[in-house]
């Protein structure tokens, strides 16, 4: 049964380049990949666990778990060409696939108008493999290795574009990027000031980023998270948005310990405020939560603990992307980076710490297993034969850390609720 579910998960990845508007699916994939790679941690699979998963994943698809059951049935049947068998066009209804009719009630499709691509989502899977992201809590390094990546002559990493959130309307793009960042009197570089590459043309940032792959390499943006990021677009909203367009980008994922980063977080932002550091917390454990999917779900992730930020690093980061950054070692100054020592002010951080730390530390333990989470020849693996293929061990054990933190999270924050 393992088998036929992966292989069932196998085909609806294939579904993932549909618009990530289409709520019904958007951010599902990620959880349903998460559940199943925990089920298939035991080497017997429990219809209990199964009918669980089933039921959870039948709310976010609208399709009651019996017809799940008789869909995995059907794809099990199929070769490990399954995903290749739903594709779209941007002239082909999504509406007028049979699969999709069976996962998805066709009236929840209704106002989605006329069921095609959206351009947003066509024009980013064409720059596929040429999309970098770096992500983070804001406080954890993000900048510094932006700048390190910018070192690189064909590369191009923005700060904090965030394409998963709507930009004002009636403006281009470059216009509001280049003035967001003038107007928080942000030093101009290379990431925080852009090149108009379509002069006297509206455009959105989808647009731009594909003039932008006409001139580098590698184009791509930097993302630190805070309350306020996920407060506009949930964590789970935002995996959605990229896995339906840079699924086979590469991601960065910076995780510092989660003290330093709070503290170095209501020291940035002036603010001494213990509601405002309960809602930081939390955010911060959203993060983890959305670092533990993504990573666990996407083919091409890397992982850099703060801490550990090193010329090593560095090299680590080349190999990950291929390209040369000869010049960022001159990057590192160490005595840059404070140590924040207080919590006085802030009680919900020293009832939390305990627990903060040891997550991080379960965080580590994944990273030290396995850095580089790279699923494109596993996950080929498991589709042909699921119940012989042998991951790596250390890809086993990062999985076993990374379903840990998970379970840790979800309950630290169900305590601060």
């Amino acid at each position: 049964m393992k088998r036929k579910i992966l292989n069932f998960v196998r085909a609806l990845v294939g579904l993932n380049h549909i618009n990530a508007r289409f709520d019904a699916l958007e951010g599902s994939l990620g959880q349903i990949y998460c559940a199943i790679d925990k089920l298939s941690e035991t080497t017997t699979t429990n219809p209990q666990q199964l009918d669980i998963i089933l039921e959870q994943f039948s709310k976010t698809t609208a399709c009651p778990p019996q017809e799940l059951k008789n869909l995995i049935e059907t794809l099990a049947k199929t070769t490990t060409e399954a995903p290749r068998q739903i594709e779209y066009s941007a002239s082909k209804p999504l509406a007028d696939h049979p699969l999709l009719e069976r996962l998805v009630q066709i009236d929840q499709l209704s106002s989605f108008g006329g069921h095609r691509f959206e351009p947003d989502v066509r024009i980013s899977n064409a720059i596929g493999k040429n999309a970098v992201f770096i992500l983070g809590f804001g406080r954890s390094s993000t900048t510094i290795t932006q700048q390190i990546l910018n070192t690189a002559d064909n590369m191009l990493i923005l700060a904090e574009a965030n394409f998963y959130e709507p930009i004002p309307a009636a403006q281009r793009f470059c216009d509001w990027f280049n003035s967001k960042h003038k107007r928080f009197n942000n030093q101009i570089h290379k990431g925080t000031h852009v090149a108009d590459f379509l002069p006297g043309v509206d455009h959105d940032w989808y647009d731009w980023l594909w003039q932008a792959a006409q001139h580098y390499e590698y184009v791509g943006d930097k993302m630190a998270f805070a309350s306020y990021n996920f407060s506009r677009v949930a964590p789970e909203k935002i995996l959605g948005f990229y896995e339906a367009r840079f699924w086979e980008a590469k991601y960065i994922f910076l995780i510092r310990s989660p003290d330093q980063t709070l503290l170095s977080h209501a020291r940035l932002g002036n603010f001494n405020d213990d509601n405002r550091m309960r809602s930081e917390i939390s955010a911060w454990l959203n993060y983890i939560k959305l670092w533990a999917g993504w990573v666990r779900t996407f083919p091409n992730t890397t992982t850099i603990i703060a801490e550990e930020l090193s010329s090593k690093t560095i090299r680590d980061l080349e190999e990950f992307l291929d390209v040369s950054l000869a010049d960022a070692e001159q990057l590192l100054d160490k005595r840059q980076r404070h140590t924040h020592t207080s919590t006085d002010h802030f009680p919900s951080l020293r009832q939390t710490d305990e627990k903060l730390q040891d997550i991080f530390a379960t965080v580590c333990e994944a990273v030290h297993a396995y850095p580089v989470m790279q699923h494109n020849e596993q996950n080929e693996k498991l589709a042909n034969d699921a119940e012989s293929a042998i991951l790596p061990i250390g890809v086993s054990v990062a999985h076993q850390h990374i379903v840990h933190v998970w379970r840790k999270v979800e309950k630290l924050l169900a305590e601060l609720q």
